[in-house]
């Protein structure tokens, strides 16, 4: 298990709640409090992290009500069989948001990280 893998806090399995919400989960990093980030990314956690998102999921992705009620997350394609990410229940619009947004702004997210990370390495004089 990675440290960023979910761990199940006191639950067999994760459930979404009336919020979109998943519950029973705990996000730790290495070398640091579980209340907060004491330390920065490394390129390698970044670089990490990028290697998670699908590149053959091309995005933006978008999130709509299924004809059973539930939410689904799809990514863009000419294939009417193709382009199912995930389902959501009906109460998880929510999650459905989040989950359809992230594969667009996640890469987002590392790239300003590594921009501002060399801008404070560039004024501290150091190398990148």
């Amino acid at each position: 298990m990675t440290a960023w893998e979910p761990r199940l806090a006191g639950h067999s399995l994760p459930t979404i709640n009336q919020n979109g919400d998943i519950d029973g989960f705990v996000y730790h990093l290495p070398g640091t409090a579980q209340q907060g980030l004491a330390a920065p990314m490394t390129d390698e956690r970044l670089e990490e992290i990028r290697r998670t998102i699908p590149e053959t999921y091309r995005g933006p992705w978008v999130y709509r009500p299924s004809d059973e009620g539930d939410w689904w997350v799809e990514y863009p394609s000419d294939n009417p069989q193709a382009g199912h990410v995930a389902t959501v229940p009906d109460y998880g619009e929510n999650l459905a948001f989040f989950i359809a947004k992230a594969r667009t702004a996640v890469p987002e997210l590392i790239d300003e990280v590594m921009r501002l990370q060399a801008e404070l390495a560039a004024e501290r004089g150091e190398s990148r």
